[in-house]
């Protein structure tokens, strides 16, 4: 079959199935960024091509691995020939024959078997370059927002001075690529940026500071590690950790959740956790979410489950870059939806409590039928 999704004005999308309209809707999202990837591994779809409104491609994917096949045949070929000269000199220290010939055949069969392995199982094959498709600018952009990982994130949060600011209520982030904004086409639509500015729009009377830590691929006991290595100086007023999708070991993190609570509960920093979300209810998310719930049940945590928030939402737009990163429309929904969850409890002219006392509550109410820029973000 073939599906394709078009635009046919600034602001109506339309899907057809084999030529056949199946349906219209008003696109509240006019611009947004799709990442896609594939391996040996099932993929959902395939042979991506993107056109403009003049039906001059702007972008085509296949995901077939691009293997310079000459030169990686050749390298095989001399590593095979370097191992056969091996053998051959220690045949002439009288080494049987057959003894030579099998030692060829396994060593090249075995290493036929590792190269293929690699190629097309253990190899994420992503697009030939990061893409944004602009449709109304008839354009296909370099993609702005590059990953950082361990130094360049250490790097920024190293340059922010250390203790508490005056007059700056300063909340720290804990996550990985998905809290550092992995999907999101700039910076500045990342979804802790934009919680930043939708306090500092929202609660006027506090000047809210968002530091983020999210580190692509670490898990809960290296962040942890690094919290009370390097970040404990920043002394913040407020930590929101989102965890789930990389922790394999949930014994060791439960423990670390736990580790969270008791220094920050020591210093008297209020922590809040968030259910990482995915874009499906896997077995394997569910996992780690009963896992981070029974902490958050025994411990009384103020949590939000971003991952149920998000899932009711996946029908209003392109959320996802991947299984786990979003593109710009769910970081902003995923904004919106904490925004609602953090200024109640943080800022004072929200609630009549203390503003950092905050109740466990589980929220999953959202706002995201508002036009972002109504709420600062």
């Amino acid at each position: 079959h073939g599906l394709l999704l078009r635009r046919d004005s600034l602001n109506r999308l339309v899907l057809r199935l084999d030529d056949r309209e199946i349906a219209a809707v008003e696109n509240t999202c006019p611009l947004n960024a799709l990442g896609f990837r594939g391996c040996a591994r099932a993929v959902w779809v395939d042979d991506i091509e993107a056109r403009d409104e003049l039906d001059s491609p702007l972008m085509q994917e296949s995901f077939c691995k691009r293997v310079d096949w000459p030169l990686r045949v050749g390298g095989w070929a001399l590593v095979l020939g370097a191992f056969n000269l091996l053998l051959w000199g220690l045949r002439r220290r009288k080494v049987p024959l057959y003894l030579t010939l099998l030692s060829t055949f396994f060593g090249a069969l075995g290493t036929l078997v590792l190269w293929l392995f690699q190629e097309s199982y253990y190899e994420y094959r992503y697009p030939a370059r990061p893409i944004e498709v602009a449709l109304h600018a008839g354009k296909a952009e370099k993609y702005p927002n590059p990953i950082e990982y361990e130094e360049a994130v250490r790097a920024k949060v190293a340059a922010r001075p250390a203790g508490r600011q005056e007059g700056v209520f300063r909340i720290l982030f804990i996550g990985t690529s998905q809290t550092w904004g992995a999907g999101a086409s700039a910076p500045e639509k990342t979804w802790v940026q934009r919680v930043e500015r939708g306090l500092n729009a929202q609660c006027p009377q506090r000047r809210f500071e968002c530091i983020n830590t999210g580190i692509p691929g670490y898990n809960s006991d290296t962040l942890f590690k690094l919290y009370q290595l390097d970040w404990k100086r920043l002394e913040p007023d407020a930590m929101v950790i989102n965890l789930s999708n990389n922790d394999n070991d949930m014994p060791l993190f439960q423990a670390n959740l736990r580790n969270f609570l008791r220094v920050n509960r020591q210093r008297g920093i209020p922590t809040f956790f968030l259910l990482e979300a995915n874009h499906d209810d896997n077995p394997r998310i569910q996992v780690r979410h009963r896992a981070m719930q029974e902490v958050i049940d025994a411990e009384n945590v103020p949590a939000l489950d971003m991952h149920r928030f998000l899932l009711q939402k996946r029908d209003e737009g392109f959320l996802w870059w991947d299984f786990v990163h979003l593109a710009d429309f769910g970081q902003r929904l995923l904004a919106e939806h904490l925004l609602d969850f953090l200024l109640p409890r943080l800022c004072p002219e929200k609630t009549n409590a203390p503003p950092e006392a905050a109740q466990h509550q589980t929220s999953l109410g959202g706002r995201s039928g508002e036009n972002s820029s109504s709420l600062g973000i």
